[in-house]
């Protein structure tokens, strides 16, 4: 548990970084960069969106092999075997990716308007060097993952990524690169990472050769082709919406709906980091058959969740007009993409860590089960959505998906394990949201220029929301990160 801690504040430290980049990229960067491109923006949206769903594909799982099978192998001999078999299979997924790439490559284009299609044609083989990169990165980074090195992938996907596309971003809207660059810089960068992985796989004992005979394939094998199906089906879902949005709209409906989608994932960033310690902590106590000690972790999660995320869906909701008028004026339409993306994301929060009691239980089949299920709600309604509502239909879709799929997983782990996460503390929370709000809402601008009117009424807000849970004592005992954790961590 030691090494989980280190590693785990230390990835909560990375990921804040990568994401305070990511919001000055996504807020200030580039929407004045491709105010009069957003098909640009649009196209490195669309191009990684492809990317890591053909990845997760045609990687076949070789992460999650990885992480399954390497800590369970005794000898060095067995391990090897394994990763050269997987490495093997990843290299000829990315070569029937590339043949199948180009194979469809006209029908492919035939499905976008004739202007998105000369945009998307003239990059076409950036989209096939980057879907490349992932993979090799996914390889390497599974493995690395394997032998405890998580810190190193955090390094990597979460803070160079975003700190290259700032850069890359910044050079670009000072006109000092042409949009050509910006793609193959942008591609550029995940080859390095690719690399690097490659690197410190190599210093953690990577070794590159020809399987000779590799235990329990089968199980490999029947584990990869579970793995592929549940995570390719929550990759696509992840990514679907701004795909369905090119290929039925436009690649400019896309830029608009990229930015105000970031803008309502912030809900959920904090409680990305608490997962990185509880599900450890889930993953050990269900493996002992302590599901009474998990009861608390259950209820704690969704509190601190919805207490952190709430917090931030509010004051966003709640200054939401103010924040538009930052933007250029192309990008002030994403008011209800905010609104629906932020609820998709306080129903994940509620429904807390029941996806991790499934994950890592006996019934972990069930979860493909549930993603396949939230694949053709989030098809079905998108497309109706989309068509209907343009990207205000898109979001309303994923959040009708999302709520669906928690309601799903709450009742499995209810059925199954006979706990849920409501408490008289999470009902007192939700309560003070909704009248901060409400009240909130309800308060005219006290000023003309939009940051100080943010500024004024977050500052009232959050001495109000402070207040709030101090008075009605919703979680006293979130003092640090630390006391947090202990909190979380039932105490044997």
């Amino acid at each position: 548990m030691g090494i989980i801690a280190k590693q785990a504040s230390r990835n909560a430290a990375l990921i804040l970084i990568g994401v305070v980049f990511g919001a000055v990229n996504n807020l200030f960067i580039l929407p004045n960069a491709f105010e009069d491109f957003k098909e640009g923006w649009a196209f490195l949206g669309l191009a990684l969106s492809i990317a890591l769903i053909s990845s997760q594909l045609f990687s076949f799982s070789s992460q999650s092999i990885f992480i399954n099978r390497i800590p369970k192998l005794e000898t060095e001999q067995q391990q090897n075997d394994l990763v050269s078999l997987v490495l093997m299979a990843s290299a000829a997924g990315a070569l029937v990716f590339g043949g199948g790439y180009y194979l469809f490559q006209d029908f492919i284009l035939s499905r976008l308007s004739e202007s998105n299609a000369l945009l998307v044609e003239k990059y076409y083989s950036s989209i096939l060097v980057l879907t490349v990169a992932l993979i090799a990165f996914n390889s390497f980074g599974g493995f690395v993952i394997a032998k405890f090195k998580t810190v190193q992938l955090t390094v990597v996907q979460d803070t160079f990524t975003k700190v290259s596309y700032l850069a890359i971003a910044s050079l670009y809207l000072f006109e000092l690169i042409s949009f050509t660059t910006v793609v193959w810089l942008f591609v550029s960068s995940y080859v390095v990472i690719a690399v690097v992985m490659f690197i410190q796989a190599l210093k953690n004992g990577l070794k590159l050769g020809i399987a000779r005979r590799t235990e329990n394939i089968k199980q490999v094998v029947d584990y990869a082709l579970f793995s592929i199906l549940d995570k390719g089906a929550s990759v696509i879902m992840q990514r679907l919406d701004t795909i369905m949005i090119v290929f039925i709209l436009d690649l400019e409906y896309a830029a608009d709906y990229l930015l105000a989608f970031f803008i309502g994932s912030v809900v959920y960033i904090p409680f990305k980091s608490m997962l990185s310690i509880v599900n450890p902590i889930v993953s050990k106590e269900i493996g002992l058959g302590h599901f009474e000690k998990l009861k608390s972790t259950y209820k704690k999660t969704s509190l601190y969740g919805m207490l952190l995320g709430g917090f931030i869906f509010v004051g966003v909701w709640t200054n939401v007009d103010s924040l538009l008028l930052l933007l250029p004026v192309k990008f002030r339409t994403g008011t209800w993409v905010i609104l629906f993306i932020g609820l998709s994301k306080i129903f994940q929060l509620f429904a807390g860590i029941s996806g991790s009691y499934i994950v890592y239980s006996k019934h972990y089949r069930y979860n493909l089960r549930l993603n396949l299920i939230l694949l053709g709600l989030s098809v079905f309604t998108n497309f109706i959505g989309i068509w209907s509502y343009g990207i205000n239909g898109a979001a309303a879709a994923t959040a009708i998906s999302i709520l669906l799929y928690s309601i799903m997983k709450l009742s499995f782990v209810y059925r199954k394990f006979h706990c849920h996460p409501v408490s008289k503390e999470l009902l007192k929370l939700v309560l003070l949201q909704l009248i901060c709000v409400a009240i909130f809402m309800s308060i005219p601008d006290f000023v003309t220029q939009p940051l100080i009117q943010i500024t004024i009424k977050s500052v009232i807000f959050t001495a109000v929301y402070y207040l709030g849970v101090r008075l009605l004592k919703i979680a006293p005992e979130l003092n640090s990160l630390s006391s947090l954790k202990e909190s979380l961590n039932p105490k044997k």
